[in-house]
């Protein structure tokens, strides 16, 4: 009688355990997508800078 009270429970918390289980393995897919962008990132030579342009009158050599 035990024993198949206890192959019940078990056959009950299998059926309870799989769909947290796709869950998780979505949520790892999910990660590793994450991760994956992330390292594409700081793996990525950084951008040329762009030369600032100073506001307002600039004085040519001449001028000085």
């Amino acid at each position: 009688m035990r024993l198949r009270q206890a192959a019940t429970q078990i056959a009950e918390l299998d059926r309870r355990l799989r769909p947290a289980e796709r869950r998780i393995g979505q949520h790892d897919e999910h990660l590793a997508g994450i991760v994956r962008k992330l390292r594409e990132l700081t793996a990525s030579p950084p951008s040329p800078a762009k030369p600032v342009r100073r506001i307002g009158f600039i004085k040519s050599e001449e001028d000085v």
